[in-house]
């Protein structure tokens, strides 16, 4: 009943709700009550928390259609928390594995009638909001024991399907590794990151993404240990 008051806002204005949710979401349930009931009801979840479980589950569910997925997680998408983000990771990695399934058999020239199709413009559209998700805010949540750290190499290496569309997912990939970002990464992330960039690199005939790459580590924040580390890898010691 409240948003209806508000129903030309909602309406006019594409990003009144997702400020909205952003509010109602990310508040502290602390400040909206006093010491005495938030003593009692402590075994209780926040009302917020509960929300956002209700609506991560709605885009986790395989149930739910894609295009619900892509329109419920544009409107989410000023919600910058790890308890937004780490729970959406799964769904990301589903959808570059797709596409990368679809690109080895291209790869391969097979033509069966098994091969699976190309993603759709929904589904391109959903990996390119949870890739956005990728900011300075939940970076220190992008580490080796996670989906989030996978999700992103995947992503880096993910196959060029489909250009007609706008930029590629490795482009959307490596746009966000802005130097605030790689800066704030658990070292071994920004390890394993410098390593999948030189790799695509080294390996891509794509211009757009060698430039990308080089653009992108060019501006890295790189300790000298982790330039040494990464020289290791490469240098072998005659004999």
């Amino acid at each position: 009943h409240s948003l209806l008051r508000y129903r030309q806002e909602v309406t006019k204005d594409n990003e009144f709700l997702a400020q909205v949710l952003k509010t109602i979401l990310e508040q502290d349930s602390e400040l909206m009550s006093p010491p005495k009931k938030r003593r009692k009801s402590s075994s209780k979840s926040p009302p917020q928390t509960v929300a956002l479980i209700y609506l991560l589950d709605i885009l986790s569910s395989s149930e739910t259609s894609i295009s619900i997925k892509a329109k419920l997680l544009a409107t989410l998408h000023r919600l910058d928390t790890a308890e937004s983000f780490l729970p959406l990771m799964p769904l990301l990695r589903q959808l570059l594995a797709k596409t990368a399934e679809q690109a080895s058999l291209v790869k391969a020239e097979l033509e069966s009638v098994v091969r699976p199709s190309d993603l759709s413009l929904w589904e391109k559209d959903v990996i390119s909001w949870l890739l956005k998700r990728f900011t300075t805010t939940v970076a220190g949540c992008v580490d080796g024991d996670g989906q989030a750290l996978t999700a992103l190499l995947e992503a880096l290496s993910c196959p060029a399907v489909d250009k007609n569309h706008g930029e590629t997912i490795q482009m959307l990939a490596v746009a966000r590794l802005r130097r605030k970002f790689v800066a704030v990464l658990p070292y071994l992330s920004r390890q394993a990151v410098l390593t999948q960039l030189l790799d695509v690199l080294c390996s891509s005939s794509d211009v757009d993404i060698g430039r990308c790459c080089r653009k992108s580590i060019k501006h890295m924040a790189m300790e000298s240990s982790l330039i040494i580390d990464e020289l290791k890898l490469v240098l072998v010691k005659s004999t």
